[in-house]
């Protein structure tokens, strides 16, 4: 659902073109997974890996940055410091007094929480920056 008119018109449209197209198929090979109940979505999912197949075969042979490429599954480096030691909670610094701050950086290789005070930009602890 969408509140945007023009696009739900967009899929509407999308939609009903590929339910002709479903239809149309099944008047030309009407034996092609007569006795499954969920031809339709395997159809769909078939119709849109052969649409997508030819530009995803086209961008194949782009140049690629370092980060892009090790992102598509190519070389992989090592993972930069700052996304590695990101979190996905806040909790708070285990460096500070208690109750004093909350970070979501963790130290790369003790694995505490640091906040911006006793980390360095590279996501180390004070103790492992030494």
């Amino acid at each position: 659902m969408s509140a945007r008119w023009p696009l739900v018109i967009f899929h509407n449209i999308i939609d009903i073109s590929s339910y002709n197209a479903f239809i149309i198929w099944n008047e030309i090979n009407p034996t092609w997974m007569a006795d499954k109940r969920n031809n339709r979505r395997v159809f769909l999912e078939q119709l849109g890996k052969a649409l997508a197949t030819p530009h995803i075969q086209r961008r194949e042979n782009l140049p690629r940055t370092a980060a892009s490429a090790a992102v598509q599954g190519g070389e992989s480096g090592p993972d930069p410091p700052e996304a590695a030691a990101r979190a996905g909670k806040r909790k708070r610094c285990q460096l500070c007094p208690p109750k004093a701050c909350k970070a979501n950086t963790m130290c790369c290789k003790y694995k505490k929480y640091i906040c911006k005070a006793h980390g360095c930009r590279l996501a180390h602890c004070h103790t492992c920056a030494k």
